[in-house]
């Protein structure tokens, strides 16, 4: 018998005598099936994109092949659904959703959202296992932006960003590096549904009111409790200033929606 082979049989022997189990791996159950061809598998497509679609979104995709139960499909010439990519010969492949389940539908839409977003479309892209390109993207998503006029004076307001803002928030590329690592950028702010609120009315949001006052607005700060940090002291065209100024900044495409845990 092999050494090591050896070794292995008396290891087990020995936890046994002591009473010992070992520790049985069980796989992690994914939390969505797909149905897909089996070149896709075969030529490792689906073990390049699913892992980094997990890495955003934590869903596991498990890719099965046809005639099994899945929730959706993305197959070649699929009639209903959204066409996500293309072979090199221009075949679309479409997702399709199965599933009638609202949380498998959930998922269903990420996976849609994020292989139509910028990340999904580059892991598409770069997937060249013989340095050959053999699928491509299928439509960007289009992210429509609704214009919202916030009167103020922007330019003003691009300044008291970066001076106020600037110490804990990432403003734009005069600062890449000057924001807190737990702070959202004023970027992804913009993408939430209700960025015009939370900036207008941002020194309501924790942790702002610890150590920011809106003059005529916001109370003093009790003596018994001052601020933890440098006060923040704004009047409310300021304010208005600011939001001015990120109503004129370009939406960012983060491949999805930005979610607050």
């Amino acid at each position: 018998m092999p050494v090591k082979h050896l070794i292995g049989s008396l290891l087990i022997s020995a936890l046994a005598v002591l009473g010992l189990k070992l520790p049985i791996v069980v796989a992690q159950e994914a939390d969505l099936r797909l149905i897909v061809p089996d070149h896709l598998i075969e030529s490792g497509l689906a073990q390049h994109l699913f892992p980094r679609f997990r890495f955003k979104t934590r869903i596991r995709v498990e890719a099965i092949l046809e005639g099994e139960n899945g929730a959706a499909s993305l197959l070649p010439e699929a009639g209903d659904g959204i066409a996500v990519m293309s072979s090199a010969d221009g075949v679309p492949y479409h997702l399709v959703s199965i599933s009638a389940d609202p949380a498998q539908q959930e998922k269903i839409a990420k996976l849609l959202d994020w292989l139509q977003s910028g990340p999904g479309r580059a892991a598409i892209e770069s997937f060249k296992p013989d340095g050959s390109q053999l699928f491509t993207p299928g439509a960007k998503k289009i992210i429509e932006e609704v214009k919202i006029e916030i009167e103020g004076d922007a330019n003003l307001g691009s300044k008291l960003a970066l001076l106020h803002c600037g110490r804990c928030h990432v403003v734009d590329s005069r600062n890449p590096f000057g924001g807190i690592g737990s702070t959202p950028s004023f970027g992804a702010l913009k993408t939430l549904p209700d960025w015009p609120e939370s900036f207008a009315a941002f020194w309501t949001i924790n942790p702002h009111p610890a150590f920011t006052q809106i003059e005529g607005i916001t109370e003093p700060f009790d003596p018994a409790r001052p601020s933890p940090i440098a006060p923040l002291v704004m009047t409310i065209e300021e304010v208005e200033a600011i939001a001015s100024f990120v109503s004129k900044m370009p939406t960012k495409d983060l491949g999805g929606t930005v979610e607050a845990r």
